[in-house]
């Protein structure tokens, strides 16, 4: 399949990018999961109960784990790590996305109205959980309406084409069996954050333009919203949050 893609679109694309692509060894992806230590409260009161340099805990009962597909040798890594360069680009030019805790600041106001309130919102599993026709027409969407990010040698089409492959044929091995994620993106592949960074703020553009302070960090969200406002409609706020901002465009995404 990435031959013939490559193939297809061969006049787009460099002989060094061709073969870096094409002709690199692979084997199989494997599942596995890596533990949220920082959201158990067994682990943070034995942390605490302890006090040492380790403690001693074999089972915490509420301990998580974030599932990845680890692919770093699998057979559509190397157009992932092509096409997550591709759209990095894309990333800093979408208006509501924040890069880091500096930027973060950056975007405070200078000056906040003392009954002000800062609130936020996160998206629970965000990348297994962005549909594939979602997210590839948030990608269109912006390959569209950005002027000078993209080589002009690069076409529409094999972007596309190339992150519909990546997002359809993941195929993984766990626990002696192989199987097929049909919904969302690898945690493991490396345009995964370029790809849930261009979905959301596809989606933040609804919420932008009701809110100049709205802003997208990461998979997460904050807005500064007058006390007054809070206290009247936390109930409602609490009850509707959903159908407000996440879930009247993708019902998969539910914030918390």
């Amino acid at each position: 399949m990435i031959k013939k893609l490559l193939k297809k679109h061969e006049t787009e694309l460099f002989k060094e990018e061709i073969d870096y692509i094409s002709n690199s060894k692979f084997s199989e992806s494997y599942f596995y999961g890596l533990p949220k230590i920082h959201k158990s409260e067994e682990i943070s009161n034995a942390i605490s109960e302890q006090n040492s340099e380790y403690i001693e805990l074999l089972t915490p009962n509420d301990l998580k784990f974030r599932p990845i597909v680890g692919g770093p040798n699998s057979v559509t890594q190397n157009l992932s790590h092509f096409i997550d360069i591709v759209l990095k680009p894309l990333c800093r030019e979408v208006p509501s996305f924040i890069r880091d805790d500096l930027e973060f600041l950056n975007h405070l106001p200078k000056t906040v109205n003392p009954n002000s309130e800062l609130i936020t919102f996160d998206i629970v599993s965000l990348y297994t959980n962005i549909p594939h026709d979602l997210g590839i027409t948030a990608v269109k969407y912006w390959l569209e309406n950005t002027e000078n990010v993209i080589e002009n040698r690069l076409t529409k089409e094999f972007i596309l084409a190339s992150l519909k492959l990546i997002l359809e044929r993941n195929i993984f091995y766990f626990n002696g069996t192989y199987y097929h994620q049909k919904k969302g993106t690898a945690m493991g592949t490396k345009m995964a954050p370029s790809y849930a960074t261009l979905q959301t703020n596809h989606e933040d553009l609804t919420l932008i333009r009701a809110n100049d302070h709205f802003h997208r960090c990461s998979n997460g969200r904050f807005k500064i919203f007058p006390l007054y406002m809070v206290n009247r409609q936390n109930d409602f706020l609490r009850r509707k949050k959903e159908e407000l901002f996440i879930n009247i465009l993708n019902p998969g995404l539910n914030d918390k």
